[in-house]
């Protein structure tokens, strides 16, 4: 891409096909680019400016100009950018992309207005039938307002090898949603788990593998949404287990146990 007449607030994507993460957003200043710096080693923030030839220092880097759906002013944009230069990430989570710090810059405080009615940031569970015979929940993140993601485990290839996977898909996945509450509920929170999410598919392949008991789709969710992974599913399986089990030798608990096994099937 020609990138020498660009106006200034111009936002765009370095795409780099053999970089992780892959991309880097940026906003255009006078040939030069202001972007939001992830230093993977030291898991820091910063705000530089840089020339363009540096922004695309890898031979197998492709530029593409950033054009989103909405309007945005470039003027404003570029003064936005230009106002975070040199400093630190005074957020909770960024981005290790630096979208969010372009979002920003293209709508400012308007970011947060939109933000606030969207999905985005939000801990979804959709229940579904495992082996056609137990009902379950499976959980993912909405990062965009048509985007998850979630953790899965692949089915078994030619040898019979399964693999873990973390991946974006369509929201419409999710067949019929249902929004797991947070007490501490706000939209820095949401937007911190936005970019846990993110960076989990960035880094996707240093996760550990799947396991249904200790790290399964609803570890990855609610470590995105708290910082911490845990599985109520998980904790409520062993209950219902132990309430089965208890009540094979007090007759009196049975419809109990009952009530709290129906609903898997």
């Amino acid at each position: 891409m020609e990138y020498s007449y660009l106006d200034n607030g111009t936002p765009i994507v370095r795409i780099d096909n053999k970089l992780i993460p892959n991309v880097q957003f940026g906003i255009i200043d006078n040939g030069n680019v202001i972007f939001q710096n992830f230093r993977a080693d030291i898991f820091a923030y910063s705000y530089l400016k840089v020339p363009m030839s540096e922004f695309m220092k890898h031979n197998d880097s492709m530029l593409v100009e950033y054009t989103p759906l909405y309007s945005f002013d470039k003027i404003e944009a570029h003064k936005r950018a230009v106002s975070y230069i040199g400093k630190h990430s005074e957020q909770q989570l960024p981005s290790v992309f630096g979208d969010d710090f372009v979002f920003w810059c293209l709508v400012g405080d308007k970011l947060w207005d939109s933000f606030a009615s969207s999905k985005v940031g939000n801990h979804y569970k959709d229940k579904y039938r495992e082996g056609k015979l137990i009902n379950v929940y499976h959980h993912a993140i909405a990062i965009e307002q048509d985007v998850i993601i979630h953790f899965t485990e692949t089915d078994g290839n030619a040898k019979g090898h399964s693999h873990t996977q973390i991946e974006a898909t369509s929201f419409a996945q999710l067949k019929h949603p249902i929004l797991v509450k947070y007490d501490n509920d706000s939209l820095s929170a949401r937007w911190a788990t936005r970019n846990r999410a993110i960076c989990m598919l960035a880094y996707k392949q240093f996760t550990k593998s799947y396991n249904l008991i200790t790290n399964n789709c609803e570890h990855f969710a609610t470590l995105c949404r708290t910082g911490i992974p845990n599985s109520q599913q998980v904790k409520n399986g062993y209950i219902d287990l132990a309430s089965v089990i208890i009540s094979l030798f007090v007759p009196q608990i049975s419809p109990i146990a009952y009530w709290r096994i129906k609903k898997y099937f």
